[in-house]
């Protein structure tokens, strides 16, 4: 319909063609981004509180940071946060680097807390089933989502066909990582 006062029942076979239409465009699609999604949140929140701990075990146990143990953990630290630091006891710029590492996994934080408004989103969906009113916060959380993979900001002024579309090539985009 383009103009004109339609009656109820032209109405109501318009919503019921655009629902039709979403949902052949969506699939199981949105299932599937709900799952990469617990996936990507569950990996970097281990990682950012293994991070955590890592920066903790070596300020509180800095005279042992020449172990094996140790040295794990330091190794974790460089290789997460794409640093190349040297955490022997005598290293001058040992506390330094420390603190470089709280910096870092601060970044880290407001990567997951960007996944979790995101993926809480997606749960939420995935627990309201069928006729069940879609609040406009997962909207928004698809939305968050889908500007962070465009590296953009996308408005609420997508189109229907755009927002599925989007949501396919995420999908898509998420998949071919997961086989890599």
């Amino acid at each position: 319909m383009i103009s004109g006062d339609p009656d109820k029942e032209k109405l109501f076979e318009a919503w019921s063609k655009i629902y039709e239409d979403y949902a052949a465009e969506i699939g199981g699609q949105e299932a599937k981004m709900y799952l990469q999604m617990f996936k990507e949140f569950t990996i970097l929140d281990i990682d950012y509180k293994s991070v955590l701990i890592a920066i903790e075990a070596l300020e509180v146990y800095k005279r042992f940071a020449d172990t094996p143990q140790m040295q794990t953990f330091s190794t974790f630290l460089n290789k997460t946060l794409r640093t190349n630091y040297d955490f022997k006891p005598d290293n001058p710029d040992y506390e330094k680097h420390l603190k470089s590492c709280k910096t870092r996994s601060g970044s880290m934080k407001i990567n997951l807390d960007l996944k979790a408004v995101s993926f809480e989103a997606l749960k939420k969906k995935q627990e309201s089933k069928q006729g069940a009113k879609l609040e406009r916060s997962y909207f928004v959380g698809v939305l968050i989502a889908l500007s962070n993979h465009a590296k953009y900001n996308i408005t609420e002024n997508i189109t229907v066909l755009e927002y599925c579309t989007r949501i396919k090539q995420l999908n898509l985009y998420l998949e071919h990582l997961s086989k890599k």
